[in-house]
């Protein structure tokens, strides 16, 4: 998602005093200076700096900004909604899991710690053991949402996420009292199911949403990369081995794209559009640029152009990062099969990648190492008929 230095300033600096706040109920009542106090506040400004980085670094690029804190603010609010129900009817871990399932994992994570603090301590709900049994439940929760890719492997993700519960509970109550009460665990089972039920709703909303908008991506993009389209009719007559270079990038970024379910339409605009000054001037990527302005190509596809090779900047989005691997990829296996060298497939990806990983290039791209490992299968999968 892209930012501002500004604006991105602004949003830490409103969760960081968000937080303040909601620490304030529980810090007043303390003595003004206590290690108790500093330890807290400590924690939890950590916290809220770790779910700022995780959250700014994993949001869908047509999230806007403002909605990062306005979503922090909403979900803590329901401590106060949550504080008068009994604690066996709180779904705890319920905000860490949605913001998991519509941002990463590594973002509910850093919610869910930051919560459990504030819930437990600031509302002075529950013991330790009962802490620590959300503590880890959540996050277990958090990491299944990245497999609810369909309805087989959601029904199976809930099935581990209660069943995590349930032995939790078990140790529990038979650690506190020495024996089970399965009443109890039934019970506590009702949050669990407010969770489960509002996540399968989550999940069902969030595909309808990028069913809805899938359409129009493709739409707003595949109209600027066809044949007839000027830019490309002119790249097309001035200099073909540019022109099938495009189409080889834009096949494999595409299908990297597709991998790890980033945009796949705009990965293959954005190959179509990398190369498009060279066959007009030396310095392609200026070039580039002017062309796609003249030609009202949006801007997304304009940012790739300018971040492709990383020396005008660095990939700012997962789609630039793919073309930016893709490009250097298939130039490298062009540039040995010119000079006469042979070279492996496999061994061209390995080094192009862990390269542009090493240069650190691929830093502000949104990418985890889960997606960079998906995005080098995939091309070893296409360019060398096998997957690794």
């Amino acid at each position: 998602m892209k930012n501002t230095k500004k604006t991105k300033g602004l949003i830490l600096i409103i969760t960081l005093v968000y937080t303040m706040i909601l620490c304030g109920r529980y810090v007043s009542k303390m003595p003004y200076f206590n290690y108790e106090k500093i330890a807290l506040l400590t924690f939890c400004m950590f916290m809220a700096l770790v779910f700022y980085i995780c959250i700014i670094r994993y949001s869908p690029k047509d999230a806007g900004s403002f909605m990062i804190p306005v979503l922090y603010a909403v979900l803590f609010a329901t401590q106060i909604i949550f504080v008068h129900l009994p604690g066996y009817l709180v779904p705890i871990c319920l905000p860490a899991m949605l913001i998991a399932i519509i941002y990463k994992p590594y973002c509910g994570i850093a919610f869910h710690l930051l919560y459990c603090v504030s819930y437990s301590f600031i509302f002075n709900r529950g013991d330790e053991k009962i802490f620590f049994v959300a503590i880890v439940t959540g996050v277990i929760g958090c990491l299944i949402t990245e497999f609810m890719t369909n309805m087989s492997n959601i029904v199976k993700s809930f099935i581990t996420f209660y069943t995590t519960f349930a032995i939790l509970e078990v140790l529990r109550l038979y650690y506190m009292n020495g024996n089970v009460d399965y009443f109890k665990i039934l019970q506590r089972s009702s949050a669990v199911i407010i969770t489960i039920m509002m996540c399968f709703a989550c999940v069902i909303l969030v595909k309808l949403v990028n069913i809805r908008k899938q359409p129009g991506k493709e739409k707003k993009y595949i109209d600027y990369i066809k044949d007839d389209f000027p830019p490309i009719k002119e790249l097309r007559e001035n200099s073909l081995r540019i022109y099938y270079h495009t189409l080889e990038v834009a096949d494999l970024s595409a299908a990297a794209a597709a991998s790890i379910h980033a945009d796949a339409m705009l990965a293959r605009a954005g190959a179509m559009y990398h190369d498009i000054g060279k066959a007009f001037s030396n310095n392609y990527v200026q070039a580039g640029v002017v062309i796609a302005r003249e030609n009202d190509v949006p801007k997304e596809i304009l940012d790739i152009i300018e971040e492709h090779n990383g020396k005008l900047r660095i990939p700012q989005s997962k789609e630039a990062a793919i073309v930016l691997l893709a490009d250097t990829i298939i130039s490298t296996k062009e540039y040995m099969s010119k000079i006469g060298k042979k070279m492996e497939e496999m061994k061209i990806i390995d080094s192009v990648m862990s390269l542009r990983l090493d240069s650190g290039l691929l830093d502000e791209s949104g990418l985890d190492l889960t997606e960079y490992k998906e995005i080098k299968k995939t091309f070893s999968e296409i360019l060398c008929g096998r997957g690794r």
